[in-house]
């Protein structure tokens, strides 16, 4: 199970994939199950490749608020969208939400308002904190900017926060490893500086950071 949603038929659904595109989705086209019934698969609705995964979704409940939409790719690559540019006339196929490079694969997307802080932490366990602002605002077929430099390392999570509130940040490693942190101990920068030089190790007994 990747999201859970809390939704009424006049709400839309955007369902990522790792191939870089979307689905838009009105809620009223799904059919209703009751609880014990199995889903269907969502090509029934919209084609999809047999290739493609999701990653993610985002419910939305007003697509002219102004929102962005914040995408990452498992190299690094990141980019903001304005979500009224996700509304889309027909529904049928995937369309492109980010332009990624040959290997590389979408693996986050969050909903933010402009003022947020985000946090992206690496398989390896290094992690690096910036404002939202300094990613830039693109089209929605455009690639992204480099979010983070990662060498012989992937992306394992991107997260957003509010920076005017006092939280602590929870890793969890598949060894199983747990650690907290104030968010306040990792050091803000700018993005995609210098890994060793700007990036905040987080030491975990275990191998891959998972979230």
């Amino acid at each position: 199970l990747l999201d859970l949603h809390y939704a009424n038929t006049l709400d839309k659904l955007l369902v990522f994939t790792n191939k870089g595109n979307y689905l838009y989705i009105p809620l009223h086209k799904l059919e209703e199950f009751k609880w014990r019934e199995l889903g269907k698969h969502i090509s029934y609705l919209i084609k999809v490749s047999p290739e493609e995964k999701i990653i993610g979704s985002i419910l939305i409940k007003d697509i002219d608020m102004p929102l962005y939409v914040l995408l990452a790719s498992r190299n690094g690559q990141m980019k903001r969208v304005l979500l009224k540019e996700f509304e889309a006339s027909r529904f049928t196929k995937a369309m492109k939400c980010m332009n990624l490079k040959d290997g590389d694969t979408l693996c986050c997307v969050e909903l933010t308002d402009g003022t947020q802080g985000i946090i992206l932490t690496s398989v390896a366990g290094y992690t690096t904190m910036f404002s939202e602002e300094e990613i830039s605002v693109l089209g929605v077929k455009a690639g992204g900017i480099k979010g983070i430099n990662l060498k012989n390392d992937e992306l394992a999570s991107m997260n957003i926060f509010n920076p005017t509130k006092a939280l602590s940040y929870v890793l969890i490693s598949d060894q199983p490893g747990i650690k907290r942190m104030h968010v306040s101990d990792i050091p803000a920068c700018n993005r995609a500086l210098n890994l060793r030089s700007f990036v905040h190790y987080i030491h975990l007994y275990a191998k891959q950071v998972i979230h």
